[in-house]
């Protein structure tokens, strides 16, 4: 309950749909995310991309999962590891991430970490 789920967007789609173009892997992660969010309870999911031009900043998708692009000179990783600060220390924060740095430096912050295949099989898709 009240956990946080901090997603590494191209990290994750990139290992689950490494065949389809970038755009259909935005979509699928957006939508596996949602339901994920809709099924959990006190679950809030952030979803980070690099920024993307045509892209708003930020968009909720619905109570629960907001959709985030960074600004052109902002990495996903360093937005990323900036949000874990952003929460109460008693509140649960899990990263998903393979990337080295981004999961060392959110274990540093006091959050939990999760590899992309992991994240893919709680949501039980591939």
């Amino acid at each position: 309950p009240n956990a946080v789920l901090l997603v590494d967007g191209y990290n994750v789609s990139m290992v689950a749909w490494p065949d389809a173009d970038i755009a259909e892997q935005r979509a699928r992660l957006e939508r596996l995310l949602d339901e994920l969010a809709a099924r959990t309870a006190g679950l809030t999911v952030e979803l980070v991309f690099d920024g993307a031009a045509a892209q708003p900043v930020a968009r909720t998708m619905r109570p629960g999962l907001t959709v985030r692009f960074t600004a052109a000179d902002v990495e996903a990783d360093d937005e990323l590891l900036d949000l874990v600060g952003r929460f109460p220390n008693d509140r649960p924060v899990i990263v998903v991430s393979n990337d080295r740095r981004v999961r060392d430096g959110a274990r540093a912050r006091g959050a939990n970490v999760l590899t992309s295949a992991q994240l893919m099989g709680v949501c039980g898709s591939r």
